[in-house]
């Protein structure tokens, strides 16, 4: 997919050397593809917030449509004025225009331009792991996103083009 190589530019070499061990992922639609939808085949009675949080890409969230502009998997279907997740669901819902199948085959098309996951993932350990991804963030002009739990409605913990910051691991917050 194109977007986890909208930032090959960047030395991310350098701040992983900065940082601890493994903590840093390389990230993409795939990942997403890969570690977060097997969970939405289940029925909703079997599926676990557990199962997503702890994948090793950092991008999973609650909801399946999270990972996508608009959390709308086809690109052309919604504008970006539209409001959040929750009106987009209910009016696609009583659409007579719903595709289901459409919609799978948007989730899983790799290289759906609707994708919205961030290009590298940052699980920091350490106060030093977050400074040095901020500092880096700073010096490329590169956008940063953080998620806590993944549980943002509209998909705000993930981005595009950003480096993603995933405080599961980081000390303070680990169970």
């Amino acid at each position: 997919g194109t977007f986890g190589e909208l930032r090959e530019d960047l030395p991310w070499a350098a701040l992983s050397s900065e940082l601890t061990e493994g903590s840093l992922k390389d990230t993409s639609p795939s990942s997403y593809v890969e570690e977060c939808l097997p969970e939405f085949e289940k029925p909703t009675a079997e599926r676990t917030n557990w199962n997503l949080i702890d994948q090793p890409s950092g991008v999973c969230m609650s909801n399946a449509f999270q990972a996508f502009v608009d959390c709308w998997p086809e690109s052309d279907a919604v504008s970006s004025e539209m409001a959040p997740q929750s009106l987009v669901a209910n009016a696609a819902a009583s659409s007579d225009d719903l595709d289901p199948p459409r919609l799978k085959e948007a989730m899983y098309d790799v290289d759906n331009p609707a994708f919205n996951v961030p290009s590298m993932v940052l699980h920091p350990r350490v106060a030093s792991d977050a400074v040095a991804a901020v500092k880096f963030a700073a010096e490329h002009g590169l956008m940063i996103s953080v998620k806590n739990s993944g549980h943002s409605w509209t998909g705000s913990s993930t981005r595009s083009n950003s480096l993603l910051l995933n405080m599961r691991k980081y000390e303070s917050y680990s169970a």
